[in-house]
């Protein structure tokens, strides 16, 4: 857990970075015919997406482990996290991911100025729409996945009662690996010695649907 002045010291730096950032793009649209340029359309295009990118980081990955944050806004959204935090997780990976696509186009755009001065403006002038559409679809090929993410929360007995659960998700494709996240339950559900699963599936926007899925003459005996 990180104290709240770590994340002050974080914010005195990281704020006035990103509006300066900003501050750039906008006088990069502004003054478009000025900065007519392929290479600044790219700026301006990865730009809005690292600021996108940051905002969603601060609240995704700062914020839980911000001591203040956890009891203030994250407390108790374990369990019934609504289906917008795994749409915010898909852009934030996706974002991710783009900002890889956004260095390896930039560093192409420089080499191709290099080797071919003076056709490399024209042809990368055609190439826009195209970075712009993979930017887009990209992410929803590799990642589109987590749109339908599944959760299994594992729950452990002793002396009848449960003791502990932790949820699973199958997040083994994106750099994140296989994430559990500890849960409170009551304790009196009665499950024997036996583990037993819920699998949560989010199926609508405005409501989880929980399915209990466990074998019950296996649970019988053990009782």
């Amino acid at each position: 857990m990180v104290p709240t002045w770590v994340h002050i010291i974080y914010y005195l730096y990281g704020i006035p970075l990103i509006l300066l950032y900003a501050l750039i793009i906008i006088v990069l649209l502004k003054k478009n015919t000025t900065f007519s340029s392929t290479f600044y359309s790219f700026i301006a295009l990865f730009g809005i997406q690292d600021i996108l990118y940051y905002g969603l980081v601060q609240y995704e990955v700062r914020g839980p482990v911000s001591e203040l944050l956890l009891t203030t806004v994250f407390s108790g959204l374990q369990i019934h996290s609504p289906k917008w935090h795994v749409v915010l997780f898909f852009i934030r990976i996706s974002l991710e991911f783009n900002g890889v696509v956004s260095t390896v186009v930039l560093a192409l755009f420089r080499v191709s100025s290099m080797l071919l001065p003076l056709s490399h403006e024209r042809r990368w002038k055609n190439t826009l729409p195209i970075v712009v559409c993979l930017n887009i679809l990209l992410p929803f090929g590799l990642y589109g996945y987590l749109l339908l993410n599944k959760a299994i929360l594992l729950c452990a007995g002793s002396n009848t009662n449960v003791v502990g659960c932790f949820m699973v998700y199958d997040h083994s494709f994106t750099n994140h690996g296989m994430s559990q996240e500890v849960v409170e339950i009551s304790s009196a559900l009665e499950t024997g010695n036996q583990p037993f699963y819920f699998v949560l599936s989010y199926v609508s926007s405005s409501c989880q649907h929980w399915h209990y899925e466990y074998d019950h003459d296996e649970l019988h005996d053990s009782r």
